[in-house]
């Protein structure tokens, strides 16, 4: 499982120099947050597969918004988990990106400025299977869910280290 936590530097999407990823306006007009959910989902992926993660990011970047049209990955306030599996993800893959501004109305009604994506390839190692498992059984408590959306990096970098306690 390779981990990766990230946060988007203070500059926003413009910042050229560490940014991940590039400009990019949002408005609050209302077909906005589909708008900006996918410029977020087309950077991020350009980003992972500029790094060698991914495959494809045109593949990916359909995959997600599929997921994400058949209901909302929104999990706590400010964060959610878009996710995706398939045989353009050459290892498991877990991405937390904390934005410098959250993305207004990402499902149509909440703001989201925290991403925990998770990517699994066709055919994920039993430990990763048991990672992502645990993981999801953590973040059934409300406290940790509570901290992957608004806690500090390091409180993130905390749970997303730490297997199975």
């Amino acid at each position: 499982m390779k981990i990766l936590i990230e946060q988007e530097p203070s500059g926003g999407f413009g910042n050229q120099d560490s940014a991940i990823l590039p400009h990019h306006t949002v408005t609050t007009a209302a077909p906005a947050h589909k708008d900006s959910v996918h410029a977020l989902f087309a950077c991020i992926c350009t980003h992972l597969q500029s790094k060698g993660v991914i495959r494809s990011a045109d593949f990916l970047v359909k995959d997600l918004l599929a997921r994400e049209s058949s209901g909302s990955t929104v999990i706590a306030d400010q964060l959610a988990n878009p996710h995706a599996q398939g045989s353009f993800v050459d290892e498991c893959l877990l991405l937390y990106l904390e934005l410098s501004r959250p993305i207004p109305q990402w499902d149509g009604s909440h703001d989201v400025s925290r991403l925990l994506l998770i990517l699994i390839p066709q055919n994920p190692s039993m430990k990763d299977l048991q990672y992502l498992r645990d993981l999801y059984r953590r973040m059934g408590d409300e406290k940790v869910l509570g901290l992957l959306g608004t806690g500090s990096i390091k409180d993130v970098r905390q749970i997303l280290t730490t297997e199975g306690k």
